[in-house]
């Protein structure tokens, strides 16, 4: 009886073992598939670098001929405002005529103006590119996030794998165990085997001759012998 339940607990284990191998492979492939998810997103997290770096560059650009043009703008509006007189009579003064004072006022407005659209302009520019910049951190952020998602689950998996790993050696341990269990009660079932032979001693089954080695019936069930 020992034996057998042996026999069913060995079966048992290795049933386990199979069951733990087989998930075990399951969350390899899984971890594959994240892996390929990661990759992907790792991609996009670049490109979307690489965008931020130009824009950078263009704002910084940009940037700077704001700054320039912008002080040009100032100095020219600070000079109109603080000598509009002056600056107007020194045009009449050196025009030759009306229509070239017209044409020479209407050139020194034109700049001013043309300054403005300018510095509009490139405010406008600035704008959009920040709004760009901003929707493009904004896209980096969220791919980020589903990127350490992603290496969660991967972390959560290899950590399965990890305890199914540990699980099946402690299986296998018991596996052995259970073997030189099995060994041990076959060699002493075959031990009893050989002391019933060598002793003549019933030990249940078939029924035994009385005598080791006489195997010669001299007289049948139900025979009457003359004497």
């Amino acid at each position: 009886q020992k034996y057998e339940d042996l026999e069913e607990k060995n079966k048992e284990l290795q049933q386990k073992i199979e069951a733990n191998k087989n998930n075990s492979s399951k969350q390899q492939e899984y971890i594959a598939d994240l892996n390929e998810q990661i990759n992907v997103l790792q991609q996009k997290v670049d490109l979307c670098a690489k965008q931020l770096s130009d824009l950078d560059a263009q704002l910084a650009q940009m940037n700077a001929e704001y700054d320039e043009k912008y002080e040009l703008f100032k100095q020219r509006v600070r000079a109109n405002y603080m000598t509009p007189k002056q600056s107007m009579l020194n045009i009449l003064l050196t025009s030759g005529s009306i229509s070239e004072f017209l044409s020479s006022s209407e050139y020194f407005l034109r700049i001013t103006r043309s300054d403005k659209e300018l510095i509009d302009s490139l405010t406008e520019q600035l704008k959009q590119i920040e709004a760009s910049k901003e929707s493009l951190e904004a896209t980096r952020d969220q791919l980020a996030s589903e990127q350490e998602t992603l290496n969660t689950k991967k972390a959560e998996s290899q950590n399965i794998i990890a305890q199914l790993s540990a699980s099946n050696d402690q299986l296998t341990q018991e596996k052995q165990q259970i073997a030189r269990e099995m060994a041990a009660a076959a060699a002493e079932i075959q031990r009893l085997i050989n002391e019933s032979q060598s002793n003549g001693d019933y030990v249940g089954g078939g029924m035994r001759w009385p005598v080791p080695g006489y195997g010669n019936i001299s007289s049948y069930y139900g025979e009457v012998r003359n004497i």
